[in-house]
Order: structure tokens, then C-alpha cells, then sequence
């Protein structure tokens, strides 16, 4: 049920839009499940679980890190969101050359928001 939810955008007037939405929806329950006292003290089991569900460039050791901290004092996440926005367009992709396909273009000012917010995020949690 999560899956067929996170993936729908075909019956929502925003599309792609309100597919993100409920892919954060998914995602924040998934965290708050994690975070609960039923995270086994094992969570390699769950990393393995997850294994090719999804891509970070966040480092194992990182991680690792986030899930002994939580572990230690069972902390509260306070998750927040953000979307990048931009222009609906027709352009080819380099996945399918030579065809026009929906895209959107992204807003730059909106990536560095993002940027600028995952660091400051990421810095915060290098001080504590």
C-alpha cells in the first residue's frame, strides 16, 4: 500500500508535485517507525532490508553514527521538508534520446536553498 501511494501522481491535479508529498509522507513514517523503541539494537538487519532501495552519498559510518545516537537517548526527530521547484517542460533526456518527455526543470535559487539547508542541517548535528 505504502509503494502504490508513494508512486501514484496520475490522479492528483499536481502530478509529480503531490507524488514528492506523499514520497516524504512514506519516508517520515518510515523514520518515526525507526526511531521508535522497537528499532532493534541490531539495525544492520534493517540496513540490509533496505539495501538498493534507495541512494545517499551519505557515508555508512555516518549512518552508523545516527542510529547509535539514537539508540543511546531515543530522541524525537523534528523532520522537516523542502521542495525544489521549477518549470514543466517537454525535452529529451539523456534516458530516452531522441524523444520528447515531461520534465521539470529545476530552479536553481531552489537547489541552493536545498543545498543550504542540508548543511546547515548536517552542521548542526556536527556541533552537538
Amino acid at each position: 500500500e505504502a509503494l502504490a501511494f508513494a508512486r501514484e501522481r496520475y490522479s492528483f491535479e499536481d502530478g509529480d508535485y503531490q507524488r514528492a508529498k506523499n514520497q516524504m509522507e512514506v519516508i517520515r513514517a518510515v523514520i518515526q517507525k525507526c526511531a521508535s523503541s522497537s528499532l532493534p539494537a541490531n539495525y544492520s538487519s534493517v540496513m540490509d532490508a533496505v539495501a538498493g532501495s534507495f541512494e545517499t552519498n551519505m557515508p555508512q559510518d555516518q549512518i552508523a553514527a545516527l542510529v547509535r545516537m539514537q539508540l543511546s537517548d531515543m530522541a524525537q526527530w523534528n523532520i522537516t521538508s523542502y521542495t525544489v521547484s521549477g518549470k514543466s517542460m517537454y525535452a529529451q533526456t539523456y534516458s530516452m534520446p531522441g524523444q520528447d518527455l515531461y520534465v521539470i526543470e529545476p530552479d536553481q535559487a531552489t537547489i541552493e536553498e536545498a543545498k543550504r539547508l542540508v548543511s546547515e542541517t548536517m552542521g548542526s548535528k556536527a556541533q552537538e
